[in-house]
Parts: structure tokens; C-alpha cells; sequence
């Protein structure tokens, strides 16, 4: 349970705080993935780039010429499509990475409306340390509601 120290905390705050950390954790899986198929696709893209400068099809006068060697080299071709493969999955992760990032500040928001209660006494001398340890151990801001 992450919240070892804290005790008597209610079981809907318990999930509630369970909820964000997961969510947090499924944003910070889509960025990585995301960030990790674009710096690769680039890679892809380089080498792409270097394997045509040395085959000398840059120095070809006719551009279209330059095109049909480089769409013969069943190699360029796969460079080609691994890249194109690889910014796809870039905007499906990023589209994945903004619809979880949205759904961790609905829920973060959600949370700090809960912990700033004012009807739940018990919930009130705990919050500050919910707040902290959830700031520290998780990364997840729960002082201010805008971001």
C-alpha cells in the first residue's frame, strides 16, 4: 500500500490517491514509448540519409532518376517504411500520451477537491502529508489545481 505511514485514511481517498498513481504511471509509459519511437525513427531517417550519400545517388543530375535508384534499393525501401512505422506509432503515442495527461489533471483536480474538503475533519490534518508524499514519491502535484 503507498500509504504505509498515514493512518485511518478512508477506503474511497485510498482509491482515489491508488487511481492517480496509477494514471500517472500510464502517462509517463506513453511519453517514453512516444519519445522513444521518434529519436528512433530519426535514427531510421539518418541512416537512410547516410546509406544514399554513400551510394552516390545525390550526385545523379536527374532527380527522378536519383528517386527510381533510391525506390530499387530494396534497403531504402525498408529504411522507408520502418520510418514511416515508427511516426506512426509517434502520433498514436502521442495521442494515447495527451488523452492520459488529461485524464491524470480531471483526476488530480478531483483529488484535490477531496483532500481540501472541509466536511471531512479526519481528512483535514492529513491532507498536507497526502499532498507531500504524493509530491515526493510520485511526482504528482496535489497543492494546486491548474497545469
Amino acid at each position: 500500500m503507498p500509504f504505509e505511514t498515514i493512518n485511518n485514511l478512508s477506503a474511497d481517498t485510498t482509491n482515489l490517491l491508488k487511481e492517480g498513481i496509477k494514471k500517472k504511471g500510464k502517462k509517463d509509459y506513453y511519453e517514453g514509448m512516444r519519445n522513444k519511437s521518434v529519436i528512433t525513427g530519426f535514427i531510421v531517417l539518418s541512416i537512410l540519409v547516410i546509406s544514399i550519400y554513400i551510394e552516390g545517388i545525390v550526385s545523379t543530375p536527374d532527380p527522378f532518376l536519383a528517386l527510381s535508384k533510391m525506390l530499387s534499393n530494396k534497403f531504402h525501401l525498408t529504411l522507408i517504411l520502418v520510418a514511416a512505422v515508427l511516426f506512426g506509432y509517434f502520433f498514436y503515442f502521442q495521442k494515447k500520451f495527451k488523452k492520459e495527461k488529461d485524464k491524470l489533471n480531471n483526476l488530480r483536480k478531483e483529488i484535490i477537491d477531496h483532500l481540501n474538503d472541509t466536511t471531512n475533519i479526519n481528512l483535514q490534518d492529513k491532507a498536507p502529508i497526502i499532498k507531500e508524499e504524493m509530491k515526493e514519491k510520485y511526482d504528482i502535484n496535489l497543492y494546486i489545481k491548474n497545469k
